[in-house]
């Protein structure tokens, strides 16, 4: 249960009692100056912290310069009406009392969503107090509410709905909180989707600068969403799958919209790279029927190495995809896209909380296609340098074409092996919930090891290099990722069919499902050896994502010894078939 649930409901709840002893007018007078400060609060939030604050301490900046109005002006108000307003007006005592709660608990409603969407802004983990307001969708690969959670008592995002609809309403002004800042509350969340839940979540306005603008069209929207660097076996370009924020496909006339950003050397964090995460980069558009979407990127071009000038176009197509700068020069530039829908009109650019209006940007190139857009991409030209060399295209398996056929031969098949090794070497007093075998043998359990301390050192009597598998029983490794002829990116995780089960099948016909994996990136190991409890969906098996190199996975069996594997399958349908059937020992 997450503890911010329990200090909202006292906060809340806490205050409705207070006031329900004040009575109903007193407990009203103290609304309407919460109201008042709140919505001071967000007229002065931008101004101050860009005049003021990010010049002091910028990593608490939008915070003090959200909180600190709303406490003093809450303040100034409280005296004000104490001394100008000091008669009280009479109810009988079940008014006083239940007018009294309603008015306070409203109050600490509105308090208690300042507070949560104030402090969301500080350099925070982005499960602060048990509150993930947003998540990765492992369809999609974007960060946002729909998966992520909500309060019991969601004070954040009322609060936030309440001055959107001041700010186009009673307290309307020629900038609403509903068009330049909609969902405030998520922003906030947003900010703190970070690498390692460590890296910065806010700029000074001199450490970046938009350059450029394009657009890109399309005839339909699996034209505008493919490019020319992730292809199906047989070339054919794969469509992105992306949705919008109400969690609907991009509709016929929508276009991308691409933003070439320049990060200076304060961009950078202590280790030397800049690092943007997909909820940190947020295209604020004006919507027809009136108010503002915030739209996340879908795709990032930059430099793919430091030591070369190549250049390449990568999707934020699954959780933990970063757009990061390469090598060590002073400066560098990325260009971010998002999918427009028809008649949105873009407003704003917010690059970790920095307002770049999109007026201000001129747009270099406009209705271009896609493939003109590719093309620029691997000259370079997109972000200003002269690329020296093209990016191969990542090709991924197609299901259209049918299941693949390969050599089931022993040493032929180098994607499905008989093998009892971890692939790394580990510390047995490490191993987490791993339970070992006397011989340091893993033989169940799950465990997330930091990938410095594998194979350092380890004296041999407590080093963990295999599994045991169940008697009778012996270990398959099926390699899944991205570079395999087995790979699990293809159209089962585009159509987002998470429930599909990865198998083996045996020239009997007999199924055996998946009973772990062995994950790896360039932070950690994550392994997973669950006999007795299958895995009987992708959903259940960590994201993997076209835009990363870093990412390895092995699924692990525990077929009967003797039989021969015919195919690999995701459900009902052959991924890969073995001719001839592999042979276990």
């Amino acid at each position: 249960m997450p503890i911010m649930n329990i200090a909202v409901i006292l906060l809340v709840l806490g205050l409705g009692y207070f006031w329900a002893g004040q009575g109903l007018f007193s407990a009203l007078i103290h609304f309407v100056c919460v109201l008042i400060a709140g919505a001071v609060s967000f007229a002065v939030w931008e101004p101050l912290t860009y005049a003021v604050l990010l010049g002091v301490r910028e990593d608490i900046a939008w915070t003090v310069g959200l909180l600190g109005p709303f406490v003093v002006t809450l303040a100034l108000l409280r005296v004000l009406t104490n001394k100008y307003v000091s008669s009280n007006l009479f109810f009988d005592d079940t008014t006083n009392f239940v007018g009294g709660a309603a008015f306070g608990a409203m109050s600490g409603l509105l308090t208690a969503g300042m507070l949560i969407i104030s402090i969301g802004f500080l350099r925070l983990p982005s499960n602060f107090m048990g509150y993930q307001a947003v998540n990765w969708d492992r369809a999609t690969g974007a960060v946002d509410a729909r998966s992520g959670s909500n309060l019991w008592v969601p004070a954040d995002m009322i609060t936030a709905k309440v001055y959107e609809t001041l700010s186009s309403g009673s307290l309307s002004t020629a900038t609403p909180l509903a068009e330049r800042l909609p969902n405030v509350n998520e922003q906030a969340a947003l900010m703190r989707v970070t690498y390692e839940d460590r890296s910065r979540t806010t700029l000074k306005p001199e450490d970046v600068t938009v350059t450029s603008r394009y657009t890109v069209t399309a005839d339909n929207p699996r034209d505008l969403l493919s490019d020319e660097f992730v292809v199906s076996a047989d070339g054919s370009p794969i469509a992105q799958n992306v949705v919008l924020p109400d969690g609907s496909p991009p509709p016929a006339g929508s276009h991308i919209e691409g933003f070439v950003v320049q990060f200076g050397p304060g961009a950078k964090e202590k280790k030397g790279q800049t690092v943007i995460g997909p909820g940190q980069i947020r295209l604020i558009v004006a919507m027809p029927n009136g108010g503002g979407e915030s739209l996340s990127p879908i795709a990032f071009v930059s430099r793919a190495d430091g030591a070369t000038l190549q250049v390449n176009r990568y999707r934020f197509d699954g959780p933990d995809v970063y757009a990061a700068s390469v090598g060590g020069a002073a400066s560098t530039t990325m260009a971010f896209e998002f999918v427009v829908p028809p008649n949105a009109t873009p407003t704003d650019l917010l690059v970790k909380n920095i307002r770049i209006p999109a007026s201000s940007v001129a747009i270099a190139r406009q209705d271009i296609t896609p493939a003109a857009r590719d093309a620029l991409v691997q000259s370079g030209e997109i972000v200003g340098i002269q690329a020296e060399s093209v990016a191969a295209p990542t090709v991924v398996g197609s299901e259209s074409s049918g299941p693949q056929v390969v050599s089931g031969d022993q040493g032929s098949s180098r994607e499905i092996r008989e093998d009892p090794r971890v692939g790394v070497i580990f510390n047995k007093q490490d191993r987490g919930s791993l339970d070992l075998s006397a011989d340091n043998k893993v033989t169940s359990g799950s465990a997330t090891l930091d990938l410095s301390r594998i194979g350092a050192n380890i004296p041999t009597q407590l080093r963990v290099t295999s599994f045991q598998p169940p008697d009778g029983t012996t270990i398959v490794q099926v390699d899944v990722g991205p570079a395999a002829r087995t790979t699990i990116l293809g159209q089962s995780l585009d159509k987002a069919e998470s429930v599909l089960s990865p198998m083996l099948i045996d020239t009997l016909g007999q199924r055996y499902e998946c009973v772990g994996y062995v994950y790896q990136d360039q932070s950690k190991v994550e392994i997973r050896f669950t006999p007795g409890s299958t895995i009987r969906a992708l959903a259940e098996l960590p994201a993997l994502s076209r835009s990363r190199s870093d990412q390895s996975l092995m699924l692990l069996f525990t077929p009967s010894k003797g039989v021969q594997i015919r195919s690999f399958n995701l459900g009902s349908r052959e991924k890969v078939v073995l001719d001839p059937p592999k042979q276990l020992r």
